[in-house]
């Protein structure tokens, strides 16, 4: 074979090689964050990012809360994007150094350290539940007094159980959060806000504490935290 020919050849073959090997690699890489996040139980669906008070949040995850064996709502857990991906991305690497992929989630699945971090982290923060069922105020407001008798002083989960604003129809979407120490609740565009610093700050607890009402949004969120965002 000509030497021009044989050069050709080892180039040729090195390129398929140099093709394979990127194939390989972009089959082992975790699919980036998709831009909607759905709730299987339900079929849910929560777009991510969310613009909620003019500010943008990215949607950490989604669960379902149930009472018994009947689905309530759909929830996600949402944050200001680069807040969020600086605390999960510090905490696993604190946490885990090494660790990555599915073998991370179920770490920090089980680490109620990492669901801490997200809620002591400093911004604001979101929640949307989506009723999948009509829920009455008192029934929200007991459900609400029953998880939170746990977190916050007597009087603080009367103030803010008494800030319910109305009912919550099936297909609504309840709006809860967090601004500059206040809590906005908001039901069918009819919004009440506690100017109260610890409730803003702790209600997340309902839903990222060890005593969750929604086990499965955690699940999601540990999950979610080991893809690459879309920009990686």
């Amino acid at each position: 074979m000509p030497r021009a020919a044989r050069g050709h050849t080892v180039r040729d073959m090195n390129a398929l090689r140099r093709l394979l090997l990127s194939a390989a690699l972009l089959a082992a890489w975790p699919a980036a964050r998709a831009a909607e996040i759905v709730e299987p139980s339900t079929g849910v669906r929560f777009a991510s990012p969310v613009t909620s008070g003019g500010e943008s949040f990215e949607c950490l995850g989604a669960g379902v809360r149930k009472i018994f064996i009947f689905k309530v709502y759909a929830v996600a857990f949402c944050m200001p994007p680069g807040e969020a991906e600086a605390v999960e991305r510090s905490y696993a690497h604190s946490a885990y150094p090494g660790l990555i992929g599915p073998a991370l989630a179920e770490k920090l699945a089980g680490d109620q350290g990492f669901f801490d971090a997200l809620a002591n982290s400093p911004g604001d923060k979101l929640v949307l539940m989506h009723m999948v069922r009509d829920v009455s105020r008192k029934q929200l407001a007991d459900a609400f007094h029953d998880s939170l008798s746990k977190i916050l002083p007597p009087p603080k989960v009367a103030v803010l159980v008494a800030a319910i604003p109305s009912d919550a129809r099936d297909g609504q979407t309840a709006v809860l959060r967090s601004h500059q120490g206040a809590l906005s609740i908001d039901i069918g565009g009819r919004v009440q806000t506690l100017r109260d610093p610890e409730t803003a700050q702790e209600i997340w607890r309902v839903w990222l504490g060890p005593d969750s009402v929604s086990p499965t949004l955690k699940r999601s969120i540990a999950e979610r935290a080991v893809q690459p965002t879309a920009a990686l």
